[in-house]
C-alpha cells in the first residue's frame, strides 16, 4: 500500500507540474499576441496620418522650401489630383498662390499652379488676386506668367470679371507678348458681357493692331479677335457693323471666321443678312460659302426668308447648301418647308438628297422622301448612294417600304448596288 500511494503521490506531482508549465506557456502565448495586436494596431494606421507623418519629415529640413507646408515634389503629386469636385479644393488655393507667385521657383511648376487655380473653378476665384498681379509680370526667358494667369482667368469664367481692367491692361500694354495678347483675348471673351468694357476692349484691337508684331501676328491677332466675339454671341451685337466690314477680307480664313461670329451674334446681326447671301452666291471660297449659308439660317426670319429663295439659285452648289442650312433650323415657316419639298425635285442628285436628310423627320413628307430616297439608290453616284443607305437604315422603315426598296433595287441590281443591299440587309427587321 505504501509503495502504491508513493507512485500514486509521484505521478500526481506530475501531473501538478506539466498543469502549472502548460499555464505559464498559455500566459506567456496570450501576452505574446497582446503585444502583437498592439503593434499591428500601431503600424495600420490611416493611410492619410502617415502622409501627413511623410510630409512633416520630409519638411523638417529647413533647407528645402514649402510652400503652405508642402514641398514642391509633393505639390507636384499633389496637382495630378486636385479638381473641382474633390474635398479639400479651397485648401489647396493658398499653396498655389504662394507657388504661382514665386518667381524663383520653376516655371513649369509656376504655370502648373497658376493654371489649376482656374481648372479648381468657383474655388479658385479665393486665387484671383494672385492672378491679377501676375497679369503684370513680364515674360522672361520665353515663359510668359501673365498668358498663364489670362489662361486660369478664362477657366474661371464670367465670375472673374473683377479682372477686366487688367486683361485690358495687359492687352494694350505695349510689352506684351504675343502668346499673353491671345490668352488675354480668349478670358475676356470668357468674361463677355458681364462687363461693360470686355466688348470695346476686343474691337479696339481691330483698330490698333501694335506696329512691333509682323503680319503673321497681326492675322493671328485679327483671328481671336473675331472668334472672341463668336465666343461672346448674342451680347456681341455691337460689333456687327465691325465684323461686316472683314466680310471682303483678301484672306479666307478672316471672312471664314466672320460669317461663323455673325451667324453666333443671330438674330441681331440680321442687318448683315444680304451681305452674307452675296457671300454665299458670290464668294471664291466654298468654305466661306457653306458657313455664310449656316450664318443665315441663324439670322431668323431675314435670313430664313433669303435661304427659301436660294434654293431655286442656278447654280447647283447654292442650293445645296441654301437647303443643308434650311434643314438645320430648328423651326421652319411653311414658306420654306414648301421650299425644301420642293428641292426634292431638283434636277441634282446632291440636292435632293440634302432636302431628303432636312424631311426625313417629318411624318407630312416620309412619303415622298421614301420615294425620292429609292430612286437615288438605284441611280446616283456612290457617294450619294451610300449617304442615302444611311439615311434610309435612319428612318426605320416598315415592312412595306423594305419590300418596296427590294423591287426597286432589284431590277437594276449591279455589283456596288448589291453590296449595299446586304450591309443594308444587316438593319432590316
Amino acid at each position: 500500500m505504501r509503495v502504491g500511494f508513493s507512485v500514486f503521490k509521484t505521478v500526481k506531482t506530475a501531473s501538478n507540474a506539466f498543469k502549472l508549465k502548460f499555464v505559464r506557456v498559455a500566459s506567456m502565448t496570450f501576452l505574446a499576441l497582446l503585444c502583437g495586436c498592439q503593434a499591428e494596431k500601431t503600424t495600420s494606421q490611416p493611410q492619410a496620418e502617415t502622409d501627413t507623418s511623410e510630409e512633416k519629415s520630409s519638411i523638417s529640413d529647413p533647407d528645402v522650401k514649402t510652400y503652405d507646408g508642402l514641398t514642391v515634389e509633393q505639390w507636384r503629386a499633389r496637382l495630378k489630383m486636385l479638381g473641382s469636385d474633390l474635398p479639400g479644393a479651397s485648401a489647396a488655393i493658398p499653396g498655389l498662390t504662394k507657388l504661382a507667385a514665386d518667381k524663383s521657383a520653376d516655371p513649369i511648376d509656376r504655370r502648373r499652379a497658376t493654371i489649376m487655380i482656374g481648372r479648381l473653378g468657383e474655388p479658385g476665384l479665393e486665387g484671383l488676386p494672385t492672378l491679377r498681379i501676375l497679369l503684370k509680370e513680364e515674360a522672361r526667358e520665353g515663359h510668359a506668367p501673365a498668358a498663364w494667369a489670362a489662361k486660369a482667368i478664362s477657366l474661371l469664367g464670367p465670375s472673374a470679371k473683377e479682372a477686366t481692367p487688367d486683361l485690358i491692361a495687359r492687352l494694350n500694354s505695349s510689352s506684351a507678348h504675343l502668346e499673353s495678347r491671345l490668352a488675354c483675348l480668349e478670358a475676356l471673351a470668357r468674361i463677355g458681357g458681364v462687363h461693360a468694357d470686355v466688348i470695346p476692349a476686343i474691337l479696339e484691337q481691330l483698330k490698333s493692331l501694335p506696329s512691333k508684331l509682323d503680319v503673321h501676328q497681326q492675322l493671328e491677332i485679327r483671328r481671336a479677335v473675331i472668334d472672341a466675339l463668336a465666343l461672346i454671341g448674342p451680347d456681341a451685337s455691337i460689333a456687327v457693323p465691325v465684323l461686316m466690314e472683314y466680310l471682303n477680307d483678301s484672306n479666307d480664313l478672316i471672312r471664314v471666321k466672320v460669317v461663323i461670329a455673325l451667324g453666333a451674334i443671330g438674330p441681331s446681326a440680321s442687318p448683315a443678312s444680304t451681305a452674307l447671301a452675296e457671300k454665299l452666291v458670290f464668294d471664291d471660297a466654298e468654305e466661306v460659302r457653306r458657313e455664310a449659308a449656316l450664318a443665315l439660317a441663324r439670322l431668323g426670319a431675314d435670313g430664313e426668308r433669303l435661304l427659301g429663295g436660294l434654293t431655286r439659285d442656278e447654280e447647283p452648289l447654292v442650293r445645296e447648301f441654301s437647303v443643308i442650312a434650311l434643314g438645320q433650323s430648328s423651326s421652319l415657316s411653311e414658306e420654306s418647308v414648301s421650299a425644301l419639298t420642293n428641292s426634292l425635285d431638283d434636277e441634282m442628285d446632291r440636292v435632293r438628297l440634302v432636302a431628303s436628310k432636312a424631311l426625313a423627320k417629318r411624318p407630312q413628307q416620309r412619303g415622298r422622301v421614301v420615294s425620292v430616297l429609292m430612286d437615288l439608290l438605284i441611280r446616283s453616284e456612290r457617294k450619294t448612294r451610300r449617304e442615302a443607305a444611311d439615311l434610309w437604315i435612319s428612318m426605320k422603315p416598315d415592312t412595306e417600304e423594305w419590300s418596296g426598296l427590294e423591287r426597286t433595287m432589284g431590277s437594276v441590281m449591279d455589283e456596288y448596288s448589291q453590296r449595299l443591299w446586304n450591309s443594308m440587309q444587316r438593319s432590316r427587321p
